[in-house]
C-alpha cells in the first residue's frame, strides 16, 4: 500500500484497504504528500489510522506542493521542521516560503539562503533577506560561484557580509565560469589557490588556465597536466609545457595511459620521460591494445620481466 500511495493509485489503495490486510505505515502519507497527491493524503486521513509523521509537510513543502502544505497544516497536528523551508527555498518555492513564514513558527536555518544561492534563485534569497533573520554563510558565496550565477553573487556582495572563501573562485575556475573568475578577482580580495588553474586544467578550460597564468599569482601545480592528461585536453598540456614551470609527475603518464591517450602519451615521453615509472605504465595499460604496442615498440617495458608485461 505505501508503493501504490507514493505513486498516487488511490483506486489500487482503496481495493487493497479492502481486500488485504497488510495495511500501510506513516510512511504512506508521507509520501504522497511529499509527492503532491493530495486526494491520496485526504482518504487515508479519513480512512486509515497509521498517520504521518513531520516528513509529510516538510516534503511537500521542498516539491512546492502549497496545497497540500495548506491541509495538512489545517487537519493535521504532525507539523513541519526547519527542512520545509530550506527545501522551499532550495527549489524556488517562494509562495511555500512565504505561506511557511507567516503561518509556522519552525522558520527556516542558515542553509535556506544557501541554497537558494547555490541554485541561482535570487528573487528568493532578496526576500529571505528582507523577512527572516536567519541570513547565510560564505558557503552561499562560494555555491554561487560555483555554479555560476554571477548576479547573486553580485547582490550578495552588496547586501551581505559573509562574504566568500578562496574556494569561490577556486570552484569557479574548475566550472569554467571565467566571468565569474574575473568578477571574483576585481572586486573580492581573497583571491583562489593552485586547486583552480590545476582543476581548470583538467576540465579542459584553457581560456581560464590562461587569464590564472596571466593574471593571478598562485600558480598551479603538476596536478594541473596531469588531469589535462587524464580528459585528453592537449592544448592545455601544450600551454602548460611552453608557459608554466610546473611541469608533471608520473601521474600523467599513468593517467594518459589508464585513458588511452596515446598521442598525449607520446608528448609525454617526448618531453618529460624522467619522470615515468614503467611499472606502474604496465598495470594501466591492460587493454589497451594500441598504446601497449607502442610501448613495446619503444622498449618502454623493457626492464619488466616477460611475464608481467602483458602485451595483449
Amino acid at each position: 500500500m505505501d508503493s501504490a500511495v507514493a505513486n498516487g493509485h488511490l483506486e489500487i489503495v482503496k481495493w487493497l484497504h479492502v481486500q488485504r490486510r497488510e495495511g500501510c505505515t506513516k510512511a504512506a502519507i508521507d509520501e504522497a504528500a511529499t509527492n503532491g497527491h493530495l486526494a491520496v493524503v485526504k482518504w487515508l486521513h479519513a480512512s486509515r489510522k497509521e498517520g504521518c509523521s513531520r516528513r509529510a509537510m516538510d516534503g511537500a513543502a521542498m516539491n512546492g506542493h502549497l496545497a497540500v502544505v495548506e491541509w495538512l497544516h489545517r487537519n493535521r497536528k504532525e507539523g513541519c521542521t526547519t527542512a520545509a523551508m530550506d527545501g522551499a527555498a532550495r527549489s524556488n518555492h517562494l509562495q511555500v516560503v512565504q505561506w511557511l513564514h507567516e503561518n509556522r513558527n519552525e522558520g527556516c536555518t542558515l542553509a535556506a539562503m544557501n541554497l537558494a544561492a547555490r541554485n541561482g534563485h535570487l528573487d528568493l534569497i532578496q526576500w529571505l533577506h528582507k523577512h527572516r533573520k536567519e541570513g547565510c554563510t560564505n558557503d552561499a558565496m562560494d555555491q554561487a560561484a560555483a555554479q555560476g550565477h554571477l548576479r547573486v553573487i553580485q547582490w550578495l556582495h552588496s547586501y551581505r557580509k559573509e562574504g566568500c572563501t578562496r574556494n569561490a573562485m577556486d570552484r569557479a575556475a574548475s566550472a569554467g565560469h571565467l566571468d565569474i573568475v574575473q568578477w571574483l578577482h576585481k572586486n573580492r580580495s581573497e583571491g583562489c589557490t593552485t586547486a583552480a588553474m590545476d582543476n581548470a586544467a583538467g576540465s579542459g578550460h584553457l581560456k581560464i588556465v590562461q587569464w590564472l597564468s596571466d593574471n593571478r599569482a598562485e600558480g598551479c601545480t603538476g596536478a594541473a597536466m596531469d588531469r589535462a592528461a587524464l580528459n585528453g585536453h592537449f592544448e592545455v598540456l601544450l600551454f602548460l609545457q611552453s608557459e608554466r614551470s610546473e611541469g608533471c609527475t608520473s601521474k600523467a603518464f599513468v593517467n594518459a595511459t589508464s585513458a588511452d591517450e596515446l598521442e598525449i602519451l607520446q608528448w609525454l615521453f617526448e618531453h618529460y620521460r624522467d619522470q615515468i615509472r614503467h611499472d606502474r605504465l604496465q598495470l594501466f595499460a591492460l587493454g589497451k591494445f594500441y598504446t601497449l604496442q607502442w610501448l613495446k615498440q619503444e622498449s618502454i617495458l623493457e626492464d619488466l620481466p616477460e611475464s608481467e608485461r602483458h602485451y595483449e
